[in-house]
This record gives C-alpha cells, structure tokens and sequence, in this order.
C-alpha cells in the first residue's frame, strides 16, 4: 500500500441544520445518484425477491412503496419524527416520492431474512495498547451488491441539535451504517443474520445515526442500543477515543454485549456471544437456488464469513502492535490467490463487493476512505474538525 495514499483529502457532503434541512441538502445534491441507486435496486435480482413473481416490476415497485410507507412511516413518526423529518427533506431535495425513501428503510429489514441477502463486511478493532500511535483504531471493509457499488456516500452531519458525526451511509439513507462523531465514539455496523421477527419497525442505520447524534462515550451507545428498539440483525463495534471498545451483537429480540478492552476484536457477519447464537441460522445453512440471487444459490451462507474471520486471526497472528499501513494492508488481502474472491478479505464476489474501505481514528476524529476495492483505490483523508 503507497504512502501516497494519505496525501489526499476528500471533501464529504455537509448536512447541516434541522432534519428536514439536511435531509433536502442531501437531496437536491445527490438527485440523479438517488435516483439511479433506486433504479439500479428495483431492476435488480435482488427485488425480484421481494415481489410475487407473476407480478410486474412497475406494479410491484407502486405497491412495495405503497405497503413500506404504510408499514414503516407510523413508526418512524411515533419513535423517530426527526427522522421522517429528513426523509421528507431527502424527497423534496430529490424530487423522488416519500414512499421510495420508506421502502429502502424496510428493505434493510426485509432483506435481512429472505435468502439471506445481506451477509456483508468485516471489520477489525485495535486498542490503544497495541496501536502504533497509541490511538486506538478501527478498520473495516464494507461489503455490499455489486450492483450499488457506486451509491456509497460520504456524509458531515451537523445536526441544530446533537452531536456532529461523519458518517459512511447510501445515497437514499437518512441513517447510516459505520460513522465516528465529535465526542470520539465511533461504530460500524456488519450485517447479521438474526431471524427473530421485528417488534420495532426501525433499521439498524437509523439507530446507528441516532447513536452518533447522541451518545458520547462507548458505553452510552451499549445503553442506547439495549433500548432494543431496532429491527433485523447486526455485528457492531464500538470504540471511543479512550480506547473503550465493545462487541455488540443485535436481533430484533435480544442485545448483547461483550467489553474487548486488551484484545483485538474481529467481527465478520456471524454471532460469537453465546446468547446470540441460538438466534443466528444454523452453521449449515445454504442459499436456497428457489429463493436467492443466481450468484449466491447453492453456497453455504456462513462460509465467507467464517473464511474472512479466520483470515483476520491469520494475519494479526501474535503481532503485538499495528501501524495503520498494516491494517490497509490486511484488508487489502486476496489469501494467496491472484485475484480476490468472495471470501477475500478484499472481496471480489460474483455478488458481493468491497465497495468501501475505512480506517477510523477517533481520537483525531478522521477517517481514511478508500471508494472502491482496497486493493485497487488509494485511502482518502476526511476529518470531521
């Protein structure tokens, strides 16, 4: 990895004001990206998954609209009216209607338990006793469909009220999925595959940017989270600029936590808590062919994961202190093949892709951004002060 990586600064979109000024700068800014992220999604193999297979897709694109703006808004009205705030922002900006910005929240949720679509992301935290620059540091690679590679936004939230964050999200999201604020609390967010049915209508993105907006230590996100008003499954890390540092593991119905303060804590998209485990799909689950994208059907669901997880253990062996080049490194890594493949850490699946790299330092309150494979895309500096 060049040292010529660092030398470049990205400049994030600034969202700054009441949620509905924010959500409408989004909007208006990202207008044809939002509006190619949808079209790519719902002429996708993927949301032929979600509609009945004799249905239209323009049909089944109005009703999808329709039922998740029905389902979801009262909801996110009750528990989170800022954020419809800003959802109503992001349609104004955009010009889209309300209902495709309410079927992205439910598809998150949605997507989380058929064919178990979205088994993504690998992530790596260090502590300040084994960091080089004696600032702990958190590392992850986001995995998502290949199909939204170029929908990835890098986002400088300055709420009227709350705390300032810099976050990693989607173009359409008013939540986002991996983000560190003005306190030095950072969080990313791997997908996971709980099974439990919501009692909450609320995607874990959501909750991670209400996390952001409000928590100023590790621990309070910890709390935060075991309010247990998020819907679907998640493998979250959290750490603060003191070098507190969590393994928090989400389904709809439980929420655990496991304090790593002097170990490296790696986190794929399988549970590792023990009370999590009865909640995740068995080991030997595979895509169904009938009911999962052509490029996933007859693949064990945990393989990747459990591939990606052991390489991580690999590579950080018994090396006792890291240096953010080594960490670029590690994700950069295709495991002794020439090319990566999906169960690289650098991930080049026929389906899922590395579509983002971070380095997060919460001290400094920066992120290093690769937009794209690691492999192939130099890290970018954004900084948040």
């Amino acid at each position: 990895m060049s040292s010529q990586a660092l030398q470049k600064t990205f400049q994030p979109l600034e969202c700054i004001g009441t949620p509905y000024e924010r959500g409408k700068t989004q909007g208006r800014e990202l207008e044809r990206a939002i509006g190619l992220c949808f079209n790519a999604f719902f002429q996708s193999d993927t949301f032929a998954l979600l509609k009945p297979r004799w249905l239209p897709q323009s049909l089944a694109v109005r009703l999808a609209a329709w039922q998740s703006q029905k389902q979801f808004l009262p909801t996110l009205r009750k528990h989170y009216p800022h954020y419809l705030e800003q959802m109503m922002g992001l349609a104004e900006g955009s010009k889209i209607p309300l209902n495709r910005f309410a079927f992205v929240c439910a598809a998150e949720i949605l997507l989380a338990s058929v064919g178990f679509q979205l088994g993504a992301c690998s992530s790596l935290a260090i502590p300040t006793a084994f960091s080089a620059s004696e600032e702990p540091l958190l590392v992850k690679n986001f995995d998502y469909p290949f199909f939204l590679r170029s929908s990835n936004l890098v986002r400088k939230t300055k709420p009227s009220e709350g705390l300032a964050s810099l976050e990693l999200t989607m173009t359409p999201l008013s939540g986002c999925h991996t983000g560190v604020n003005e306190a030095g609390v950072a969080i990313t967010y791997n997908y996971g595959y709980g099974q439990d049915k919501p009692e909450h209508w609320l995607p874990i993105t959501l909750r991670v940017q209400e996390a952001l907006r409000t928590c100023e230590s590790a621990q309070a996100v910890i709390d935060f989270f075991k309010t247990g008003l998020q819907a679907g499954g998640a493998i979250m890390t959290v750490l603060d600029e003191n070098g507190e540092m969590f393994l928090l593991e989400i389904s709809s119905s439980r929420v655990e936590a496991k304090q790593i303060n002097q170990n490296l804590l790696i986190a794929t998209n399988h549970y590792q808590l023990p009370s999590l485990l009865s909640h995740d799909i068995p080991v030997n689950a595979y895509y169904n062919p009938q009911k999962s994208v052509p490029e996933l059907a007859g693949k064990r669901v945990h393989e990747s994961s459990e591939a990606r997880f052991d390489r991580l253990h690999e590579l950080t062996g018994t090396k006792i202190q890291f240096h953010e080049s080594d960490l670029k490194n590690y994700f950069s890594d295709h495991h002794r093949h020439g090319q990566g493949n999906d169960n690289t850490l650098c991930r080049h699946g026929e389906y899922f892709e590395t579509t983002c790299s971070v380095v997060i330092k919460p001290r400094s309150r920066e992120i290093h951004i690769a937009l794209g494979n690691p492999c192939e895309e130099p890290y970018q500096i954004c900084r948040l002060n």
